[in-house]
């Protein structure tokens, strides 16, 4: 068994804490690549089925706002 000192641990956070008072920016390696409207369709998509996937009709909007 091996000890990894370089693990990545997950954590969930909602949209407002990823995107609230940040800065980011782009690598240079990225700057050339294009969004294509597949490309944005294939995101609202996947963020669209994840969202359905853990949605309940029991669920009050204060508690999927975040």
């Amino acid at each position: 068994m091996s000890k990894l000192n370089n693990k990545i641990e997950a954590h969930d956070r909602s949209i407002t804490e990823v995107l609230d008072d940040k800065k980011y920016t782009v690598d240079y390696f990225q700057r050339e690549y294009k969004w294509e409207e597949r490309h944005i369709e294939q995101l609202v998509s996947d963020l669209t089925s994840f969202f359905l996937n853990e949605y309940r009709p029991e669920h009050k909007r204060k508690d999927i706002e975040t």
